[in-house]
């Protein structure tokens, strides 16, 4: 992995340069516009040092100005597998055809983010696949992202995996593009062993039975949209593993 500290003269949107890395957003080259993701958990044993998580994403993108590289948000936590990063062009039907190839992959630390180089220029109004085939990263009692909590029964501490995405802790999972305007849908697969208890199942249903219930029972439509984020976060809180 390179890391930089500093990010000049990014990409082609003319709107995005000489920004510091505190100050840095994503150009508005590339739109996520659905995000087929899948996580498992490895809570074994008793012992937090060996809990840790890994999945894959892959995300459908709409590209908007031609552009030879693009970032996406990632943790420094998150240690991704560069080799296992493609891309490809959809053509008629959602049919994938033709790879585009990477020519390089670079991390900013500061900012929070992949680089991503192409050989070839993104074509404007086109859809391509972007995929991250594996990362992993270790889990912890902080309550940022995907992390350990616990809870006593008859006696004895047990865990569970709880998730805190807000306001920008998304990146800290999956690679994504986590500001406010790329919102986008997703799928949201996780893997946990039979023996264990699922409730992002549970919340995926309850969740918008409840928001209907509150809706009628005060009379008052909810006033705030909707968000992806907001969605991704309910889906996943509370999945015992």
């Amino acid at each position: 992995m390179v890391t930089t500290s500093a990010i000049e003269n990014v990409g082609d949107d003319n709107n995005v340069f000489n920004y510091t890395s505190r100050e840095f957003r994503l150009p508005r080259t590339l739109f996520p516009h659905f995000y087929d993701l899948s996580i498992q958990v490895h809570l074994h044993g008793n012992k937090s040092q060996a809990f840790f998580f890994n999945g894959s994403v892959t995300i459908n993108v709409f590209c908007s100005v031609s552009t030879t590289e693009f970032f996406v948000h990632a943790s420094d936590n998150l240690n991704v597998s560069l080799n296992q990063i493609h891309m490809s062009r959809l053509h008629e039907k959602n049919q994938t055809s033709s790879i585009i190839e990477i020519d390089d992959v670079s991390y900013f630390q500061d900012a929070e983010c992949y680089r991503i180089k192409l050989k070839t220029p993104l074509q404007p109004h086109t859809y391509y696949n972007l995929t991250f085939g594996q990362f992993r990263s270790d889990m912890d009692y902080d309550s940022d992202g995907l992390y350990i909590s616990r809870y006593l029964e008859n006696g004895i501490y047990k865990h569970l995996a709880s998730t805190d995405l807000e306001p920008s802790d998304a990146r800290s999972i999956f690679p994504c593009w986590d500001e406010p305007e790329f919102k986008a849908k997703f799928k949201f697969t996780v893997w946990a062993r039979p023996d264990k208890i699922r409730s992002a199942e549970y919340s995926l249903d309850i969740g918008i039975k409840l928001l209907g219930y509150f809706e009628d029972y005060f009379g008052i439509p909810y006033s705030l949209p909707k968000m992806g984020r907001y969605f991704t976060q309910m889906c996943s809180r509370l999945i015992y593993v």
